[in-house]
C-alpha cells in the first residue's frame, strides 16, 4: 500500500514542475523573449520523461490489461501533443508577432497540459485500484 501512495505522490511532484516549465515557456515565447527557452524546455523534457517512466511502472505493476493499455495510450497521446507543441513553437520562434502562431502555440501548450492531466488521471486511477485490491 505504501508504494501505491508513494507512486501517487511521485506523480504529483512531477506534474508541478512540468506545468511550471510549460507555463514559463508559453509566457516567455508569447512575450517575445526567448532568453530562457532552452532552460524551460530542458525542465519540461525532464519532468515529462520522469512522469512517463513512473506511469510505465504503474502500468507494469497494475496487473490490469485494460489500465495498462490506457496508460500506454496516454503516453502516446502526450508524445503526439508534444510533437504538435514543438512544431507550433518552431513556427512561433520564426515570427513571434504573428497572432495565428501565438494562438496555435497557446492551443498546443494547452493540449500538452490536457494530455499530461489525462495520464495523471489514468495512473492515479490505477494506483487507487491497486490500493483497493491490496485491502481486500
Amino acid at each position: 500500500m505504501a508504494s501505491t501512495e508513494g507512486t501517487s505522490t511521485q506523480i504529483n511532484k512531477l506534474v508541478e514542475p512540468l506545468v511550471d516549465s510549460l507555463s514559463s515557456l508559453v509566457l516567455e515565447a508569447i512575450g517575445g523573449s526567448m532568453k530562457e527557452v532552452s532552460a524551460h524546455c530542458a525542465k519540461m523534457v525532464e519532468a515529462t520523461t520522469n512522469l512517463i517512466n513512473i506511469a510505465q511502472q504503474v502500468a507494469i505493476n497494475s496487473g490490469d490489461e485494460e489500465l495498462t493499455t490506457e496508460i500506454i495510450h496516454s503516453i502516446n497521446f502526450i508524445a503526439d501533443q508534444i510533437d504538435g507543441f514543438v512544431t507550433s513553437f518552431v513556427a512561433l520562434s520564426r515570427n513571434t508577432q504573428n497572432p495565428d502562431f501565438i494562438s496555435a502555440f497557446s492551443k498546443a501548450a494547452e493540449a500538452v497540459g490536457d494530455a499530461v492531466n489525462n495520464l495523471v488521471s489514468v495512473a492515479d486511477e490505477t494506483s487507487q485500484k491497486r490500493m483497493v485490491a491490496l485491502t481486500r
